[in-house]
């Protein structure tokens, strides 16, 4: 549990924004809601990228999402009594 969760920089806004602009729909043969998982690290990084649900069976939406995740650029860490802390970030991505 963190004081201060992980944080997309520009926000949440931002976050759906890079998705849009950066996830490849040409790679993708069907609508999913895809829920991901990831560890944020206390230098921003992302790791440990894993699908925890998916709507439809769509390996090619859990392939994207998994790969517009591995993409971003760093992420401002979480917190805990101020000092940046590794945490996990649950991410839901709607493909249609």
């Amino acid at each position: 549990v963190v004081d201060e969760p992980a944080q997309f920089p520009g926000g949440m806004d931002a976050l759906r924004a890079f998705i849009a602009e950066n996830i490849d729909i040409n790679s993708i043969d069907g609508t999913a809601k895809v829920s991901l998982k990831f560890v944020v690290d206390t230098y921003g990084s992302i790791s440990s990228v894993i699908v925890t649900k998916t709507t439809d069976d769509c390996k090619s939406c859990e392939k994207a999402a998994i790969k517009v995740v591995k993409s971003m650029p760093k992420w401002t860490p979480g917190k805990v009594n101020g000092e940046a802390v590794k945490s996990y970030y649950r991410l839901p991505i709607n493909i249609q």
